[in-house]
């Protein structure tokens, strides 16, 4: 019985993984190539503003559920990736902070942002793959997409 609930809690982690990744793909793309590049209107500036922080933080989310799965076949890889999904969150609102001001910082804050996204998704991939919760297959191509990410 205790066999079941917890591959049922398993599951429903993974659904919600699942979905925080998906909604994090979609919020992405309507911030990068729909808010952000329509017109420089203030509302669709603080629209994606708030899309782009949702979104990070659907990262932490996705950090914060896969922890007590991951921390059973490792100790080191979940804390890694919530470590690293927490500063991509502060370095996006800098790169966010800089979107709504115009300032000069908001290069390099944004390539900064990518590469701790990218490097958290590669920890987290490595994650699935080392521990084989998903099929290998899967674990691959995201740590083939992560690094195209950075």
């Amino acid at each position: 019985m205790a066999r079941t609930a917890e591959g049922s809690a398993t599951n429903r982690a993974g659904r919600i993984i699942g979905i925080l990744i998906i909604l994090q793909m979609v919020g992405s793309s309507i911030v990068n190539f729909g808010l952000l590049k329509a017109s420089p209107d203030s509302r669709q500036v603080g629209l994606a503003v708030l899309l782009g922080l949702l979104t990070t933080l659907m990262l932490v989310g996705v950090a914060i559920t896969a922890f007590p799965i991951l921390w059973q076949h490792s100790r080191a890889l979940p804390l890694w990736i919530l470590s690293l999904a927490v500063v991509s969150l502060g370095i996006t609102a800098v790169e966010n902070i800089g979107l709504l001001s115009s300032a000069a910082f908001r290069d390099w804050a944004h390539y900064m942002a990518k590469i701790f996204d990218g490097a958290t998704n590669f920890v987290f991939y490595a994650a699935l793959y080392r521990s084989a919760l998903v099929p290998r297959v899967l674990a691959v191509f995201g740590l083939i997409a992560a690094p195209l990410m950075i």
